[in-house]
């Protein structure tokens, strides 16, 4: 079956160029949000002068922006755009008639949105990991990062939550992958395709596809159609690993031209080509033995409590695999993940 783009997919508005290799400073709007403050402390990171803007920004961001010396003013105003940045990245939260979104248009100001510029400015040399589905991103995207940051490949990071091992959301790395959360969310005011279709996909996962952001996407059909587009777009070099126990996440595979790898538990359904055969199961994790297209790869023990973590577990590892980790350094990276701050974090026993 045929790709067949939805309101959702359609082009983007035009826009004035942008030439990143020129651009040397950078104002945010909507700095407050997890993603973009991540981005912005990513970018100073890389040199930029990063300053920001949002109705209200509260912790945990606003001490980080502080400690970070990047400045920031609370409340929107085309003022805030006085400074005159190379470049404006503008928030899906961010709605068209915004103080700050006017007065970059009056003024011709370059801008992007953020999956665009962080597409442009970190993927584009990288072979960028995308982690995507309605559930288990954070969780999948945190493992997969540890895989390779523990097996010495120090990937790129960008993700919503803070990985216990790593100690923040986000490192630039130095290696050849970038490992990515992928939000179907949409990417702009002026752009309603999904975030991830910025992304350059190479390798992918895709944990799940059920009905979300109903403020987005009218019905089910919708976000299935966003999630095909994904399907799409994974390079044919790459790979996509998708679990393969519902058919919501089935039926959009077909639109993929990469090598597809269904994975699941053993018993999640027909014709898996991952497969994670539990042998012990409680609340100090897992251990499970993976079978690949009939061959045992090797046991593996995940700290992860719950049947779903076990699924999470074996995307990563198909993944990582797939990149050129040992099974030798994926059990030892695996046995050794903390999880995510604040999901599922033991705080004490009673």
């Amino acid at each position: 079956m045929s790709f067949v783009p939805g309101p959702a997919e359609r082009k983007p508005e035009p826009r004035p160029p942008v030439d990143y290799s020129q651009v040397k400073s950078v104002h945010l709007i909507g700095i407050g949000g997890s993603a973009m403050g991540n981005f912005a402390g990513m970018l100073q990171d890389r040199g930029l002068e990063v300053r920001g803007s949002d109705a209200g920004i509260f912790d945990p961001m606003r001490s980080n922006l502080l400690n970070w010396n990047i400045a920031f003013a609370e409340g929107y105003a085309g003022e805030n755009l006085s400074w005159n940045p190379d470049l404006v990245i503008v928030g899906n939260v961010v709605r068209r008639d915004n103080p700050e979104a006017v007065a970059m248009r009056q003024a011709s100001m370059p801008y992007a949105s953020f999956p665009e510029a962080l597409g442009e400015w970190l993927l584009r040399d990288r072979i960028p990991v995308v982690v995507t589905g309605t559930h288990g991103k954070t969780t999948t995207t945190s493992l997969t990062a540890w895989l390779l940051e523990a097996s010495g490949r120090s990937p790129g990071l960008l993700v919503g939550g803070v990985p216990t091992n790593l100690g923040r959301s986000f490192q630039a790395g130095s290696g050849d992958t970038f490992v990515i959360e992928g939000d179907e969310y949409d990417t702009a005011y002026y752009d309603k395709r999904p975030k991830f279709v910025h992304y350059r996909p190479h390798h992918t996962i895709l944990t799940s596809v059920e009905f979300d952001h109903a403020d987005i996407y009218p019905d089910f059909a919708a976000v299935s159609r966003a999630f095909r587009l994904l399907a799409s777009l994974v390079d044919p070099q790459g790979q996509l690993a998708a679990w393969g126990g519902d058919r919501r996440v089935t039926d959009v595979l077909d639109a993929c031209q990469a090598k597809v790898v269904r994975y699941g538990l053993e018993g999640d359904g027909p014709d898996l080509d991952a497969v994670a055969t539990l042998q012990e199961l409680g609340p100090q994790g897992a251990i499970f033995d993976l079978h690949i297209k009939g061959a045992h790869v090797g046991r593996f023990h995940s700290p992860m409590a719950g049947r779903h973590n076990v699924r999470n577990a074996t995307a990563a590892l198909v993944t990582t695999l797939n990149l050129g980790l040992s099974v030798q350094q994926a059990q030892q990276a695996l046995s050794s993940f903390k999880g995510i701050k604040k999901r599922q974090e033991v705080r004490g026993v009673v």
